[in-house]
This record gives structure tokens, C-alpha cells and sequence, in this order.
């Protein structure tokens, strides 16, 4: 795989973002290229890349970057809204219509954990998109968020929320908090995030309060009518304990476009995200089908 670093610009905010090329095979005329979006703390060396890596040997031109905030993106660093990072989406997909590789091909968007939601918000304001593929999201952030907790754990969490935030506005001081106390992993996610995660260098850190309001607030699966009639493929690990099943199945039910369900079976959350995988590599195959079925015919 060949890469070439790019930077483009978000809100007037620096964004660095890389194109990743085939090296041993043709790339074909028909192929769309393939942008992959980062979930939560997300960054284009992780997963983007690792589906650029795939992709590519297939004959794929691919484009990961990394939201404002992160990485080489300039940006406050750790400020996590997620309306600012569709924002990002949207202006990286407009910087790559602009680009010659970009010429007579379409686009497909891959959205990953909570960046399937965010694909699903930035999808009217992209050219040139022809499909998308959520894998292993959620799209009602309140819902997902109350059902990670109890009942006594969730007015616990609201009621702390509400303290930090009272204190922001009678200091002016922005708190910075652990993500995963507003975003509390399962312990199978939690030990890859561990063991793999945070050693990519800029993984983690403290976040500002405010996501925990943008998570609150983010709702794609009520903003679904607006979208242009685009082909969606659902993409789901059946055990995963960190975004439930339910959240695919929603999402299959309310989408108003052609759709199809991939359930990846026995797979959890992200435990099963290395190249030489089985559920991953069944999962580029799907997804080939799925492009040559839907996006190349």
C-alpha cells in the first residue's frame, strides 16, 4: 500500500488526512474510493487505515483523515462534539471531490462505532456519495447512554453532569473528564482498547464536559428522512456488549433507502479488529459483494 499525506481545511481548522493507493494491483475504473470515519477518540492510523490496508489489495483508493482536535489535526486538542467532527466529515468528502483521484468515481463512506451515526448526519451535504456502511454503531445517543447504566447509576450520572456544569458557568474553568465515565466500555472492549488502543501513539485522554451533552444530543436515527435514497449496508457483531444489537436493528427498520443486515457472527464490539482476523476478513468480503452488488452495477 502506498499513502500520501494530505491537509485540508474544517472551519477554518487545519485537518491532516491520508490517501492510501494500491501497490501490487490495477486499480479498476468502476471502483469508487472508499473513506473510512473514525469512532469515539478514533484516528485514522487505527481503523481507517486497517480497511485501507485491506481495500487496497482489492484494487481500492482509500481516505482516512483525523478530526479536529486530533493527532496532526489542529484544533483544541481532546474537544470531542460531535456535531464538529460531521462537520470534519463533510469537509473532508468536499475536499476529495476536489482531487483528480476523485474523477469519475463515486464515493462509499465507512462509519465505524460512533462514527456510523455520524456518517448518517453528514451524508446529505457530501457529493459524489453513493453508499454507506455503518459497522458496529448507535443512533440514538440518550437511548444508548441510559441503557449502559442503571437506574440508580444513570441519575447518579446526570446528577454529576449537572454539578461539572453548573461549576463551568460559575467559574468559567472547562472541565476536562475521563471519557469512559461518560462512555463506559464492556470488559471485553475494554481490554482491547487497553492492550491495542492506547498504544497508538495519541489514543486517549480527558475530554472536555461538553461531549457528554453532544452524546446526549445525538440522534441520527431521527434525522434519516432527509437523506437522498442512497444504498446502506447495517454491519453488526452479535455479542456486542458495548452497542447492542438492538441499535443495528433500529437503524434496518427506520432507514427509508435500500438496505441489507450483515450480522457478524460471535464477534463483540471491536475485540476482533486486527488484519489477519477471520470476522474482519469476512467482513471486507461482505462489503465487496455488497459494493459490487450496489455501487458498481
Amino acid at each position: 500500500m502506498k499513502e500520501k499525506e494530505v491537509w485540508f481545511f474544517s472551519d477554518g481548522i487545519k485537518l491532516n488526512g491520508t490517501f492510501y493507493y494500491p501497490s501490487e494491483v490495477k486499480t479498476q475504473e468502476k471502483n469508487p474510493i472508499v473513506m473510512t470515519c473514525s469512532g469515539f477518540l478514533g484516528l485514522n492510523a487505527i481503523h481507517p487505515a486497517r480497511f485501507a490496508r485491506a481495500l487496497t489489495q482489492k484494487g481500492y483508493i482509500c481516505f482516512g483523515f483525523d478530526y479536529r482536535g486530533f493527532a496532526k489535526s489542529g484544533g483544541e486538542r481532546r474537544r470531542v462534539l460531535l456535531q464538529e467532527q460531521i462537520r470534519d466529515i463533510e469537509n473532508a468528502a468536499l475536499y476529495l471531490s476536489l482531487q483528480k483521484e476523485m474523477k469519475g468515481r463515486n464515493l462509499v463512506l465507512i462509519g465505524w462505532g460512533m462514527g456510523a451515526g455520524l456518517i448518517l448526519q453528514a451524508a446529505d451535504e457530501i457529493p459524489q456519495l453513493a453508499g454507506l456502511i455503518c459497522i458496529n454503531g448507535f443512533y440514538n445517543g440518550y437511548r444508548f447512554l441510559k441503557e449502559r447504566r442503571t437506574e440508580g447509576q444513570w441519575k447518579e450520572f446526570m446528577n454529576w453532569l449537572h454539578k461539572l456544569r453548573k461549576e463551568e458557568v460559575q467559574t468559567g474553568e472547562i472541565k476536562r473528564v475521563d471519557p469512559f465515565k461518560i462512555y463506559p466500555l464492556d470488559e471485553v472492549t475494554q481490554k482491547y482498547v487497553n492492550d491495542v488502543l492506547f498504544k497508538t501513539k495519541g489514543f486517549g485522554g480527558k475530554v472536555e464536559l461538553h461531549f457528554g451533552y453532544s452524546l446526549l444530543h445525538y440522534n441520527p436515527e431521527a434525522q434519516l428522512n432527509h437523506l437522498p435514497p442512497l444504498p446502506l449496508l447495517v454491519v453488526h457483531g452479535e455479542k456486542n456488549k458495548l452497542h447492542p444489537l438492538s441499535e443495528a436493528n433500529s437503524l434496518y427498520e427506520k432507514y427509508p433507502g435500500p438496505k441489507e443486515l450483515f450480522i457478524i457472527p460471535h464477534a463483540g464490539h471491536t475485540e476482533w479488529m486486527c488484519d489477519d482476523c477471520d470476522p474482519f476478513q469476512n467482513l471486507i468480503q461482505r462489503i465487496l459483494q455488497w459494493i459490487d452488488q450496489k455501487i458498481k452495477k
